[in-house]
């Protein structure tokens, strides 16, 4: 590859590979001669399932590491296709709802499995049209960046996404390339990692390596909240069952450690270090409320950034930490634990409390930099409340989980649970952690974590098990300083976009000396000391937490789609109005469209009735759209406040159009066939058998498919129409 950031292209393929086939798949259900059977349907749907999962992590990687970077050099990017991807998670639902009830419908499927085969449609045709104007648009913009700026971008997406939905998603990828590709996006591998061969090997071995296929219904994911990718819960099932039967487990003991698990059980657990793991980080939070508290005492501000970095630094702790909890340690023991479990997992933090720390976090941005007692104290409170719950949860843990996996686990088994517990996180802050505890350990702790690193790995995984001992062994080596890790924190979570208060006036000083008053991208990565270690925390914190930051700026979208245009009449009614009652009426007649198409395939009076509302509906729009692409766009340019926003809206103009031309020459087909009909023919087909007939039928249910996906993208242009422009 020429350039790093192609390697999104290459997931652009793999996408267009993957809904092609899905698509596919979901039409042959239509020729199937009643149910398709429910394997097939779980089979398809966890398919779905793990393409939006993997989907999700590329859109985040966009909306947090490439138009963040973007928006420093052309503005108004972000917006268009941070909404096409809300728009895009949609009809993800959608297309699950309707699974649902597929696999829910009683006899009766024929609605569900068309509306079904309609919403895939829907998916396939804007996530295509959404990735083509990125090619388009975005990455051209993107190859303008040096090597080494686009070589971080791209280590920050890989950094990011956890180890196990990695390790799995890019033999995934790989698959839909062709050889000559799969070789390019290697050596793109090693030029965005040139530093680090033993982590080019362990990418690079992923990236080769054949993927399982996985198809059982105990292996469907939750939408949103994966970490563990469903390979890997099979992995761990496998690990049980190696178990359960007595074989060995892969991976040696280390010297020093006897073979007889049975002694070391009773003498040592390796499960115990989580006792530590609590300690350490209840004593550093416990640190974050002291220093925030003589913060507010002094009213000296100058602190204020290191304190919120590491606190977004704990949050990701926890936030993996608690899903290593639920995916490792307490599948385990529900599969190991013959009595009904005494406890119920429950996710910490929970939506409340992300909700509320980045809430209360919110206030010490540029955008918001009239700071109060006031913000302190809601921080503060904040703060002791995230600590107090997290507190309750240690002390169950201690009380309730850790004696029943040493009631129940091995030595041996308890070094593979805390191992495949460290894979669950992103490679970026897997990486962080072991620099954050090597502040904590003492050398003979460091030694023992370096051993079990060694013995708990197996053999297919060797490579990525010298990685960590080599990350270990280099960070205890070294024995990062406190300081110097609170820095490398800090520049980490202050991203290009949101300075907090000593980077705003740092950016202040910058623009007093330049002409453009423009940031650079490559210096910032040269300040930045921790850019190996570099990992975006929104990406994960959008795909875990989404509801709990979609009140949150950036995240938060004040929608103005339902706004009632009649009561702004009532008010003062102003020219911009009458788009607003544009888009009323055109929704209004969409739906109307839809409802005539559904009645067109048992009464043919139904079909003079919509082509003369069609073609008014289709030279409305017309005019509508020709009058933003050559008045309003330009206009709303030509101010200089809202550049580069008319590429996107005019790309959908187009897709809109194709979309009623389509369904033109669906109405010609229609009509061809409705004048070859008998001149007796009824009214109301009763379903006599004949050919034309039944292709007329046909016709019209494709018709009455075309009009649902049109509403869909009526329903985007509107929104983005009334968010943005």
């Amino acid at each position: 590859m020429d350039a790093p950031t192609l390697i999104f292209v290459s997931f652009h393929k793999a996408f267009r590979a993957e809904l092609e086939e899905l698509h596919r798949i979901t039409l042959s259900f239509l020729e199937i001669n009643g149910f398709p059977g429910r394997d097939l349907i779980l089979d398809l749907l966890y398919r779905f399932r793990y393409l939006q999962l993997v989907y999700k992590y590329h859109s985040a990687a966009e909306n947090e590491v490439i138009f963040k970077a973007l928006d420093e050099r052309v503005k108004n990017i972000e917006c268009s296709y941070y909404l096409e991807h809300r728009t895009i998670y949609d009809l993800f639902e959608s297309v699950f709802w309707w699974f649902s009830s597929l696999l829910e419908a009683d006899g009766n499927f024929s609605l569900p499995l068309q509306e079904l085969v309609n919403r895939v449609y829907s998916l396939q045709s804007f996530i295509c049209q959404h990735m083509l104007k990125e090619e388009e648009q975005v990455f051209p913009l993107l190859i303008q960046f040096s090597l080494e700026e686009q070589a971080s971008l791209v280590r920050k997406f890989i950094y990011s996404v956890p180890i196990t939905l990695l390790e799995d998603m890019l033999p995934w990828m790989a698959s839909c390339l062709p050889k000559t590709e799969q070789d390019d996006f290697a050596l793109c591998i090693k030029a965005v990692i040139p530093k680090e061969n033993l982590l080019q090997k362990v990418l690079i071995s992923w990236l080769v390596k054949k993927r399982q296929p996985t198809s059982k219904a105990s292996s469907i994911p939750e939408s949103g909240n994966l970490v563990l990718s469903s390979n890997e819960a099979l992995c761990l099932k496998e690990f049980l069952k190696a178990y359960l039967s007595g074989k060995n487990l892969p991976g040696k003991v280390c010297s020093g450690i006897k073979s007889d698990h049975t002694e070391h059980t009773a003498k040592c657990h390796p499960i115990d270090v989580l006792h530590v793991w609590h300690g350490v980080i209840s004593k550093d939070l416990n640190k974050i409320l002291e220093d925030l508290q003589d913060t507010r005492g002094s009213r000296t501000y100058s602190h204020l950034s290191s304190i919120c970095s590491r606190l977004k630094f704990f949050v990701d702790v926890l936030v993996f930490y608690s899903a290593a909890l639920e995916k490792v340690f307490f599948s385990v023991l529900n599969e190991l634990v013959d009595e009904p479990s005494s406890f119920s997992y429950g996710r910490f933090p929970d939506d409340s409390q992300i909700e509320g720390l980045f809430q209360a976090l919110q206030n010490f941005s540029a955008q918001n930099i009239t700071l109060s007692s006031s913000h302190l104290e809601k921080l503060g409170s904040q703060l002791v409340s995230f600590i107090e719950g997290i507190s309750v949860h240690f002390a169950f843990q201690e009380s309730e989980v850790l004696p029943l996996i040493r009631k129940h686990c091995d030595y041996e088994m308890q070094q593979s649970l805390l191992y495949k517990s460290l894979q669950v996180m992103p490679l970026g802050l897997l990486k962080c952690v072991i620099s954050w505890l090597s502040t904590h350990l003492t050398k003979d702790e460091s030694n023992a974590i370096t051993c079990s690193m060694k013995s708990a790995g197996s053999v297919s995984d060797v490579s990525f098990a010298s990685l960590l001992n080599e990350w270990v062994s280099i960070e205890c080596s070294g024995k990062t300083a406190i300081k110097k890790f609170r820095h490398e924190l800090y520049y980490m979570f202050n991203s290009m976009r949101a300075f907090l208060m000593e980077d705003l006036e740092v950016h202040q000083r910058q623009k007093s000396h330049s002409a453009q008053g423009k940031l650079n991208f490559t210096a910032m990565a040269k300040k930045n000391v921790g850019d190996n270690t570099l990992y975006s925390s929104e990406m994960n914190l959008q795909i875990l937490f989404p509801q709990a930051l979609r009140n949150i700026p950036p995240y938060s979208i004040v929608s103005l789609q339902n706004k009632d245009a009649d009561s702004d009449l009532t008010q003062e009614f102003k020219p911009i109005d009458f788009f607003f009652l544009f888009h009323k009426t055109l929704k209004s007649d969409i739906e109307y469209l839809i409802v005539v198409s559904g009645k067109m395939d048992l009464n043919l009076k139904f079909l003079t009735e919509f082509l003369q509302r069609f073609h008014l509906f289709r030279f409305l729009y017309k005019i509508h759209c020709d009058s933003e692409d050559e008045i309003v766009f330009p206009a709303v340019e030509a101010m200089g406040k809202l550049q580069n926003i008319s590429f996107s809206c005019s790309n959908d103009h187009k897709l809109e159009k194709e979309l009623l031309s389509n369904v033109t020459d669906i109405l010609y087909e229609i009509c061809e066939l409705h004048v070859s009909f008998p001149a007796e023919t009824p009214s109301f087909l009763d379903g006599t058998p004949q050919q034309r007939i039944l292709y007329y039928r046909s016709m019209c249910t494709k018709l009455h498919d075309m009009c649902k996906t049109m509403r869909i993208a009526l329903e985007k242009h509107v929104f983005h129409d009334e968010i943005q422009v």
